[in-house]
């Protein structure tokens, strides 16, 4: 058996100072993430903390969906329509006559036209109307302002177009 010099020698090192490179994280490294992770959570989680905002949002929301979705009830039934909003705690009634002795089920057929009311508050209650073209009963832009009743800084303003009835969030 021939022997070679080149087998006999040892391995050459893959590191400095002839130790060998682990894959890895190094402690340090470990720290400094998990310290970073705790700074973006703090900050993080004290934005989404505050529920309210997004309370005030969805109550916007699901009033101008209800005021389209009556708009719509009066041009497809071809007769009026009556809304009545209640400002504190917020309600939506929607009626077939002004006395609003005969309501309509929501969509939803639960009986509310309105949730995510704990809280919130509409500035007024106003009380429309639809005509069977869809046209509303009030000659002028309605405005309706969705708040906290905490007095919060988060507000929206719903408004209802005089002509057309379209409503929509500001």
């Amino acid at each position: 058996m021939l022997s070679s010099p080149l087998l006999n020698e040892p391995p050459l090192p893959s590191g400095r100072g002839g130790c060998r490179l682990e894959a890895g994280f190094t402690l340090v490294e470990l720290v400094v993430v998990m310290l970073l992770m705790a700074v973006l959570a703090t900050v993080g989680l004290g934005r989404f903390a505050d529920r309210q905002p997004f309370a005030v949002q969805s109550l916007a929301d699901q009033l101008v969906s209800g005021v389209r979705s009556a708009q719509a009830m009066a041009m497809a039934q071809r007769r009026d329509v009556y809304l009545k909003l209640t400002a504190s705690p917020p309600a939506l009634a929607v009626c077939l006559d002004a006395g609003c002795s005969q309501p309509v089920a929501p969509p939803g057929g639960d009986g509310q036209w309105l949730t995510e009311t704990q809280e919130l508050q509409f500035s007024a209650g106003p009380s429309f109307s639809f005509a069977a073209s869809g046209a509303p009963s009030f000659a002028s832009a309605l405005s309706v302002q969705v708040q906290s009743t905490s007095g919060g800084a988060t507000a929206r303003t719903v408004t209802i177009e005089p002509v057309s009835g379209h409503a929509r969030v500001q």
